[in-house]
């Protein structure tokens, strides 16, 4: 976690060869946001960003937008998103009689 002022970032680090994160990562960020999600209000951050180190995440993410991050927090307070997808039907539905 990092911290800034009353906002923070959770983090982790990054494998330095670059390799592009798969399925089993993707899905671990899912379950991090809706563990936290639990806890408090989350702005989630798309899945994938990148900053050179620590300090980068306080100095180009929480200091420069600490205030609209705060103000999307304050925001969210008490609220849930929920997310439809629609897929194709291969089976034909049966009519209620």
């Amino acid at each position: 976690v990092t911290p800034y002022g009353d906002v923070a970032a959770v983090i982790s680090p990054m494998d330095s060869d670059g390799t592009l994160a798969g399925r089993s990562d993707l899905l671990a960020h899912g379950r991090v946001l809706d563990t936290l999600a639990g806890l408090g209000p989350v702005v989630p951050v798309r899945f994938g960003s990148v900053l050179q180190d620590q300090d980068a995440v306080t100095s180009e993410l929480l200091e420069p937008d600490h205030d609209r991050f705060r103000a999307m927090l304050q925001e969210l307070t008490g609220r849930v998103q929920f997310m439809f997808a629609t897929i194709p039907s291969v089976i034909q539905p049966t009519p209620f009689l």
